[in-house]
């Protein structure tokens, strides 16, 4: 069999392995798996899984899907914080091969240099040349 998968392309799965016991959040599936030459996943539960759930809807703001299985109202949340991490090496290197890569950015703080002061004669005080500040939301995700 070739599977689909997410940049188009596809890959041989000669290995499936019929009505896996699974558990999600309490819940407990009967799914059939499929050995696939992919890392980064202990499983991926696609379209054929959510084909047997019957109608889903999805709430993308509060991570949750809901449905009916098997008779009863049933609600799965995401689990993990969907924050910022950094890539690993490894990350980088499969995108980089696969060519799911087209462009890096490094975001780094860069911290604002001592202000010079001009300094006159007089008793005025030093008046600083340079007082650049970074927005308060940009040093916050930096």
């Amino acid at each position: 069999m070739h599977v689909m998968i997410g940049n188009g392309s596809t890959i041989e799965c000669n290995t499936k392995f019929p009505s896996v016991p699974i558990t999600i959040q309490g819940f407990s599936f009967a799914v059939d798996l499929f050995q696939l030459p992919i890392s980064g996943a202990d499983i991926v539960l696609g379209v054929q899984w959510l084909k047997t759930l019957g109608p889903v809807t999805t709430d993308y703001s509060s991570l949750k899907m809901s449905f009916t299985f098997p008779s009863q109202p049933t609600s799965l949340s995401a689990d993990i914080p969907m924050l910022p991490s950094p890539a690993l090496a490894q990350q980088l290197k499969c995108l980089a091969q696969t060519h799911d890569i087209s462009a890096l950015y490094h975001l780094t703080h860069v911290p604002d240099p001592q202000p010079t002061f001009l300094v006159y004669p007089s008793s005025t005080p030093p008046t600083p040349l340079l007082t650049k500040h970074n927005p308060p939301l940009l040093d916050l995700l930096l």
